[in-house]
């Protein structure tokens, strides 16, 4: 049974509220979900019925995630939570960034992947950086991650880096984007392969 077919018998659970069957979902998904499925894991996560069992497991999810793919999960995760940001969805974004603040190791990753958001997606995001900072809940977590991107911020001024494999400039105006991207979210402008250029 393929993923998507997965998704979409927990998605009519979870409209019936039958939430032992999203659990079976969620623990096979915990052995076999992949970067592709963050986007699918993390819309599920935002949109179910609030609960803290499912919370959990859809948080193991992405953790066991984590532990596979390191860096690239972490981007992957912080594009999908600027998404969802942006559609004003952001009932547990404290769960997600708790969950990124575990992985100390991989601070740079956390404070790298801000330059690849919008500039209010970001500021929401620091916003919770400096709110732990101030209640001490990951304070050393938060202290690295804003230490790595003040440092980037100053060495890179204005200009974003581009990351091999996960950023890339439009060859049309030049704003930095996905690496995936096939459309610039800026000048709307269809993009030829990666590969290309």
């Amino acid at each position: 049974m393929s993923f998507q077919t997965d998704f979409d018998k927990a998605y009519e659970a979870k409209k019936n509220e039958d939430f032992e069957i999203i659990l079976s979902f969620l623990e096979d998904w915990e052995n076999r979900a992949d970067l592709e499925h963050i986007p699918y894991i993390m819309r599920f996560f935002y949109e179910h019925t609030p609960n803290d069992v499912l919370n959990d497991a859809v948080i193991d999810v992405l953790r066991n995630i984590i532990d596979e793919k390191a860096e690239k999960a972490i981007v992957t995760i912080i594009q999908n939570l600027s998404i969802l940001l942006q559609e004003k969805a952001n009932y547990y974004i404290d769960d997600i960034i708790d969950l990124l603040f575990e992985y100390d190791d991989y601070a740079g990753f956390f404070a790298d992947a801000l330059f690849y958001v919008s500039f209010d997606v970001r500021q929401i995001i620091l916003e919770y950086l400096y709110r732990d900072l101030e209640y001490k809940y990951y304070s050393e977590s938060a202290k690295k991650v804003l230490f790595i991107y003040n440092k980037l911020k100053k060495e890179k001024g204005s200009e974003r880096p581009i990351f091999k494999g996960v950023t890339k400039k439009c060859p049309f105006c030049a704003e930095i984007i996905w690496h995936e991207a096939i459309v610039c979210r800026f000048c709307g402008r269809n993009l030829p392969p990666s590969d290309v250029y």
